[in-house]
Formats: C-alpha cells, structure tokens, sequence
C-alpha cells in the first residue's frame, strides 16, 4: 500500500490567522502586536508572521522568556 504522510505544519500566519491565534481583532493585531513583530514578506503585497515569533511574543507577556532564560556557554561556570 501507499506512505501516509505526516500532516504538515504550519510555519507561516497572516494577519487575520496571527490575530485569531494572540486572541485579538486583525485591527488590534496590526495596531498594537504586528509592530513588536517582525513580518516575513513573502511576495509582493503578501506579509507573514513565523509562528515562533508569535509564541515568542506570548512568552515574553507572559514572563517565560526571562524564566527560560538561563546561564550559558562560559556563563555558567563564572
């Protein structure tokens, strides 16, 4: 029989899929987020946002990114 292929994920939102996926209008997203973010400009006139970027957002309003963030490298030993 044929290979299943495993789904694939989604890298990539546009506004309206970023705005749904913070929990917030497309017009607060544009407003208020999308200027925190960097947008990945795909074409002409066609603007992504990565979805690590938005959960990196998240995590810094939620305080996880400073939690997360530990000694490194040489840092550790000093």
């Amino acid at each position: 029989m044929g290979e299943t292929l495993a789904p694939v994920q989604k890298r990539t939102m546009n506004v309206k899929e970023a705005a749904e996926y913070i929990g917030v209008s497309p017009t607060n997203f544009r407003m208020n987020i999308a200027p925190s973010i960097t947008p990945v400009r795909v074409s002409p006139g066609r603007i992504v946002y990565l979805l690590q970027d938005l959960d990196a957002y998240l995590d810094r309003l939620s305080g996880k990114a400073l939690q997360a963030s530990g000694p490194t490298g040489w840092e550790q030993f000093t």
